[in-house]
């Protein structure tokens, strides 16, 4: 597993509330044995984890085993509203700037930020949805308008000002 995923999203997650998180899965011991079992005992047809299922049966209810995987995502949305982004974000999502770049329903956008910063359940469609919008007033900001959210770098800056003054073709 990833640093990021085991430090911001296991242990620093879990010790903020008192709680000692134990990681079975990533014991030598556990993985040195799957990696000797037959395959069989790893997946019968797309029934994966079988061996693990098959040892849960009569200690987890029928529902659990049975559900479909599902991956894991992190919470996009809340990462968006930190202080430290907030009004970063509160710009680029202003009713102004969203008619200005006239893709969005400034409206709509509206109504998804206020169910997010209420801490209702946001969908991972509503997370994705968020994000794409972010992005793309972003993308509209960097390379439509040229502003302040991507500033020429200087050394670009000086070329720009001496082929302005030197013109390489007359």
């Amino acid at each position: 597993m990833s640093g990021y995923l085991l430090s911001s999203q296991g242990d620093r997650m879990i010790m903020a509330n008192s709680v000692e998180g134990r990681y079975p899965f990533l014991d030598h011991r556990v993985i040195e044995f799957c990696g000797a079992l037959p395959s069989d005992y790893k997946m019968k047809g797309l029934n994966e984890k079988y061996l693990l299922k098959k040892m849960m049966q009569k200690r987890l209810p029928e529902s659990i085993l049975k559900r479909p995987k599902q991956p894991y995502r992190a919470p996009v949305a809340t990462s968006f509203f930190s202080n430290s982004a907030q009004n970063y974000i509160s710009e680029l999502l202003h009713k102004k700037d969203l008619d200005n770049t006239g893709i969005f329903s400034a409206e709509a956008i509206q109504k998804l930020l206020d169910k997010t910063r209420t801490s209702q359940m946001v969908t991972e469609m509503e997370n994705m949805s968020l994000a794409g919008i972010i992005s793309t007033q972003l993308v509209y900001h960097q390379f439509i308008l040229r502003d302040k959210y991507r500033p020429l770098p200087n050394v670009l800056n000086n070329c720009r000002i001496y082929y302005e003054k030197n013109p390489v073709y007359t």
